[in-house]
């Protein structure tokens, strides 16, 4: 699997794998062995990570996103798809 964070070990969910016992088929990268690296995103915000969110497209591995900054990756679903509480 391609684009799967490997912030989490286990993981199950119905469209991702048939059986909770079984863990991802994506390598599972131990946090231990990574070196945490600083970022600083087109808007300014500085920010750290060892595993850094990134959208992978499988069949085209050019058109991947590279690093995204989680706090425009926040800000962008408050503005454009949080919802309210109906009436």
């Amino acid at each position: 699997m391609v684009g799967i964070s490997n912030i989490i070990k286990n993981h199950w969910h119905p469209c991702c794998q048939d059986s909770p016992e079984q863990p991802l088929d994506a390598p599972y990268v131990s946090d231990e062995d990574s070196i945490e690296i600083n970022y600083i995103c087109p808007r300014g915000h500085v920010f750290q990570s060892k595993n850094p969110l990134v959208i992978a497209v499988e069949s085209n591995p050019e058109y991947n996103s590279g690093p995204i900054c989680s706090y425009c990756l926040v800000d962008w679903h408050r503005n454009n798809v949080n919802a309210d509480k109906a009436s």
